[in-house]
């Protein structure tokens, strides 16, 4: 075999592995600077405590108040006909509430 074949055989197996060793290198390298993220997300934005201030808001709180008409986990009053459409195991005939103005705005 030729030397020249033989050199070239080495060169490329040589660049074969360079992308392995990249890796590896990229791997186990420790670098102050904080990751790449090619997809934000909510891992690298700022985070408040509670009570804490926030500029972002005009009040400065960091915790919104619930909205109106909020229920608590664990606090809503179960009806059967107004959740479910029940009314002791069998489906409702009609509406469980009376239909208002003020309950189509909502």
């Amino acid at each position: 075999m030729p030397r020249w074949v033989f050199s070239f055989v080495v060169v490329l197996a040589s660049l074969a592995l360079l992308p392995f060793a990249c890796i590896y290198k990229a791997r186990h390298t420790h670098s102050p600077l904080p990751r790449i993220h090619l997809i934000q997300g909510m891992d690298n934005q700022p985070r408040y405590k509670s009570q804490q201030v926030n500029p972002f808001f005009a009040d400065g709180r960091e915790q919104r108040p619930p909205s109106k008409g909020t229920v608590a986990r664990g606090q809503l009053a179960e009806d059967d006909g107004l959740n479910r459409g029940l009314d002791e195991g069998k489906w409702l005939d009609a509406f469980p509430m009376p239909v208002t103005e003020r309950l189509l705005e909502h």
